[in-house]
């Protein structure tokens, strides 16, 4: 296990990217989140009232976790509206029971911390997940009020995440920073 090489290694333990269980979420009748597998690629597609959001990630051997973006949704300023009514109606939910968390910590003990898993900032999260680098520049540069709509609505959005993982068990929270756009 993680722990078992931690201890072999005679290293302090850093349990990192444990799930909080914190989760943003839209919900209603006129909005659909759907993920497929199809075969190697994870197809995921947003439904609103406004319009639709698709996007396919592939998991690599260097990338086995977080699927590698092979076709991003926003490349439009239509699009770019559809995210920022999605990102508008995201409410945080906590988790109600941390008890698999709980039982983490007491698994590591006085030895390290099991550590919370922050989010990115808006500008990494749009410009990696959802844009890529030209379209993020075009819309950037030629709809900079809309560009600055979306990151200061998730700005806010992060703000409220962040207040839920500061209210829960977890003595320690870090944002990982990962802005590799190779695979």
């Amino acid at each position: 296990t993680e722990l078992e090489t931690y201890y072999e290694m005679g290293a302090d333990i850093l349990v990192r990217i444990t799930d909080l269980g914190v989760v943003g979420y839209v919900d209603g009748p006129d909005v659909l989140l759907k993920v497929e597998q199809v075969g190697a690629e994870e197809h995921i597609r947003i439904a609103t009232p406004v319009g639709e959001l698709h996007s396919i990630g592939v998991r690599t051997a260097t990338s086995p976790w977080i699927p590698f973006p092979i076709k991003r949704p926003v490349k439009t300023l239509d699009d770019l509206e559809v995210l920022l009514w999605y990102q508008e109606q995201k409410v945080w939910k906590p988790r109600a029971d941390y008890s698999a968390f709980n039982a983490l910590v007491e698994q590591v003990g006085d030895d390290g911390f099991a550590t919370a898993s922050v989010g990115a900032s808006p500008l990494q999260i749009l410009l990696e997940g959802y844009m890529g680098v030209e379209p993020f520049y075009d819309l950037l540069l030629t709809h900079t009020d809309k560009v600055e709509a979306w990151m200061n609505v998730c700005h806010e959005q992060n703000k409220r995440y962040m207040e839920l993982v500061a209210e829960s068990p977890a003595e320690v929270a870090i944002g990982y920073e990962n802005t590799s756009m190779s695979n």
